[in-house]
């Protein structure tokens, strides 16, 4: 995803000579173009998302159908998290693998949702 403004921030974009090893997201709300530009540009091998309760049943479904599509050997963990409050704070967590087989991570805390509009504010 592009970053349309300095406001943005693109949680795809992965750094050089870096591949994602694990990826978390702990978000209320949740988007499919947002799992598959993740799958896309990140290609994790694990995929760990908690979304809050209070989604749509589809919601796990889509996300399962995101990875399905990309055709990636993706390991795909997707739960409903019921701690209140918890569930509703916006989390990214990604774990690293250098070049140089060490680790490394990111960690992203705010108000963005596994939306596109979360990120890119379109």
């Amino acid at each position: 995803m592009a970053a349309p403004s300095d406001h943005s921030y693109d949680l795809f974009e992965r750094p050089v000579n870096r591949k994602a090893d694990t990826v978390l997201v702990v978000t209320p709300y949740v988007e499919r173009e947002f799992f598959e530009g993740l799958i896309r540009d990140l290609r994790p091998k694990r995929l760990n998302v908690v979304i809050d309760d209070g989604c749509r049943p589809d919601d796990v479904q889509m996300i399962r159908d995101a990875v399905a599509a990309s055709k990636r050997r993706i390991v795909l963990t997707c739960v409903f998290g019921s701690a209140p409050g918890l569930v509703h704070l916006k989390l990214f967590y990604i774990v690293w693998r250098t070049e140089a087989k060490r680790t490394a991570r990111t960690l992203i805390f705010g108000s963005a949702n596994a939306t596109k509009q979360g990120f890119s504010g379109a």
